[in-house]
């Protein structure tokens, strides 16, 4: 299997250091490299050949960064120069193109089939959420900003004008972009679509972690540390305490507390009195200083954070000082249709939500407001019953023909039912 991982430097990394980038941030006991390598792993079960496109200019950091970040072997090429290196020995197989700004919740080992067959054209994975009546709203104003009309478009009604939204990775011949330049999954979409190239969508029906924000890195890293409370997330991880995994050379004083579910790299050390509540990822080389307080956060490689601090539901790089604390730039909502963030609370702060609790939340939300619709609309009859008595006896002497009549209205699910009318 011939995998090409695009590899992207986000606006909430705060540094243009080359150790920093998407995939070299930890995500539960891994980074996040070698977290989609496992998943593909686990789905695939063949020899890999990895490269990594990086869509920035990198250096020897960036290399001994991606190198450090997972045990299996990586190429690493220029995305400029992506087609041409990668189809050099494969020009009949077929590459995967991955792009982890939007990782499946169900993984990537629960893709659907891509190839196969006598198919030799490009597919692509379109994430189209896990409520299959989901939607996409648009609206239109006039010149003077005057709102013209609300569109509700269905997705899976309205393919076309969703398909480009989340790709989350496209199957393509090695022959189709040789030579060929592109820097996200949509751009090759098009490119391939202008060359001729014969390609189909295929939905995804699951929610996905939009990593290109703060709140969906957080999101991810909480799913990952849930999943497995009881086992060692990976090998060499030792428990310290209930969900409380510490890789090898760390060091914590005995005054620390660590509240899990925590998840701890290699070589970070906690100083005494320090705090780390969970869900929370302290990345390699970490160091938290005295009476430090780290909650519901994630802290890439060799990040420091000075003594007395208090960081909470961030994620942080480099070196922190003491103002760095406090609550964080933005907020997110949690969504079942196509991204995972996380939930306002009462105070305007993020609190954590799994998308389990959503989801049951959601459950009886929907079941009390369809208890009420209906007790409210039968209680309504009864009473207006006489009322639409006299009105149907004066439309039936006023004229021939029936007193009702059906109007095709669109309910959810883009599908209509009649709505009786008085003629």
């Amino acid at each position: 299997m011939n995998l090409l991982i695009l590899d992207h430097r986000l606006p909430y990394l705060h540094s243009d250091a080359d150790e920093f980038s998407m995939l070299t941030l930890p995500v539960g006991p891994r980074s996040l490299l070698d977290e989609c390598l496992h998943q593909f792993s686990a789905g695939n079960g063949r020899t890999m050949n990895v490269s990594v496109a990086p869509n920035f200019s990198a250096g020897p950091a960036y290399a001994r960064a991606i190198l450090d970040a997972t045990d299996r072997p990586v190429r690493i090429v220029s995305v400029d120069e992506a087609g041409a290196t990668v189809s050099d020995n494969v020009a009949w197989d077929d590459i995967m193109v991955v792009d982890p700004r939007y990782l499946p919740t169900d993984g990537y080992a629960n893709l659907p089939a891509m190839g196969g067959g006598h198919y030799r054209g490009a597919t692509h994975v379109v994430a189209m959420g896990s409520d299959p009546a989901g939607t996409h709203e648009s609206v239109e104003c006039d010149t003077r900003g005057c709102v013209q009309r609300v569109q509700r478009l269905y997705l899976h009604m309205n393919w076309p004008t969703v398909a480009t939204r989340t790709i989350c990775c496209s199957r393509v011949p090695a022959q189709a972009i040789a030579g060929g330049r592109f820097r996200s999954l949509p751009e090759l979409r098009s490119k391939l679509s202008d060359a001729g190239m014969l390609s189909r969508d295929l939905p995804l029906m699951s929610a996905v972690f939009d990593l290109r924000t703060e709140a969906g890195l957080l999101a991810l890293c909480e799913s990952l540390l849930r999943s497995a409370p009881h086992t060692p997330p990976a090998a060499g991880y030792e428990q310290r305490g209930a969900q409380v995994w510490l890789a090898p050379g760390s060091r914590v004083h005995p005054s620390a507390r660590l509240v899990g579910p925590l998840v701890l790299h290699e070589r970070v050390t906690v100083a005494e009195a320090a705090t780390i509540v969970g869900p929370s990822v302290l990345g390699a080389g970490c160091r938290i200083g005295r009476g430090a307080i780290v909650a519901h956060s994630v802290l890439a490689r060799n990040t420091v954070v000075a003594p007395g601090s208090a960081i909470r539901e961030r994620f942080l790089a480099g070196r922190v000082p003491l103002e760095h604390a406090g609550s964080p730039a933005a907020t997110g909502t949690c969504h079942s249709d196509l991204t995972l963030t996380v939930a306002n609370s009462r105070r305007g702060r993020r609190s954590w939500v799994s998308s389990d609790m959503c989801a049951a939340s959601r459950g009886v939300y929907q079941f009390a407001k369809r208890a009420v619709d209906i007790g409210l609309a039968v209680v309504g009859l009864l009473l207006l019953l006489p009322l639409l008595v006299v009105i149907a006896i004066l439309i039936k002497l006023d004229a021939r023909g029936p007193v009702l009549f059906a109007h095709g209205r669109e309910r959810r699910g883009g599908k209509e039912f009649p709505c009786w009318k008085f003629r």
